[in-house]
């Protein structure tokens, strides 16, 4: 059993219960500096405090950097008791490679702040909580791995999935999701760069 600020909070409860507020916002496209998390914190709050019994959370779960200035915005003052909160990073948005200075800055900033926080907070792998511990290095960062299909891990252990050797091999497949974070020009220049090794 658990004695996390969280574990205790929802056995408070003995049913939990779901409400999905949908904020609008002019611009959110991707999450980045571009988006509109300024309008999404400042409305999203506003929502949230006419409906009263969602203003007052047991728990509060910030997902990414994007969440501090709702939190800010729903606990203005720092006198005000806030919930415990834990912090899900999906992505540790100061390391990004594409991201302007000043990008980069508010992306720092942000998470160090969403660190200092957080009651607990979560990352996806080993080395994104490595880096997120630089920013703030007393955080108590666990890393949740995501799960492995059993399907796709038997298709991966297979015998009908003996791999061929690279001679007789003719493609090679990258897949990602169509944005310039995921750099798919590295792996078309690597190619090029293995071009020979590949082919011997």
């Amino acid at each position: 059993t658990s004695t996390t600020p969280f574990a205790d909070a929802l056995t408070k409860q003995q049913s939990l219960r779901f409400h999905l507020t949908q904020v609008p916002v002019p611009n959110w496209n991707r999450l980045d500096a571009n988006c509109s998390f300024t309008e999404f914190a400042s409305l999203g709050a506003r929502i949230l405090a006419e409906r009263e019994m969602w203003a007052r959370p047991d728990v509060l779960v910030a997902l990414d950097w994007s969440a501090l200035r709702l939190v800010e915005a729903l606990y203005p003052e720092r006198s005000q008791a806030v919930p415990p909160m834990m912090f899900l990073n999906c992505r540790v948005f100061h390391l990004e490679r594409t991201a302007s200075e000043e990008e980069l800055e508010l992306y720092t900033v942000s998470e160090r702040a969403m660190l200092t926080r957080a009651t607990l907070s979560v990352a996806l792998t080993g080395s994104d909580r490595i880096s997120l511990n630089k920013l703030h290095p007393a955080a108590d960062i666990r890393v949740l791995n995501p799960p492995l299909r059993e399907a796709i891990k038997a298709r991966t252990t297979s015998d009908m999935l003996q791999h061929r050797p690279l001679s007789q091999r003719k493609f090679v497949s990258f897949m990602c999701r169509v944005a310039r974070e995921k750099r798919a020009h590295v792996f078309v220049d690597a190619m090029v760069a293995l071009k020979g090794l590949l082919r011997s």
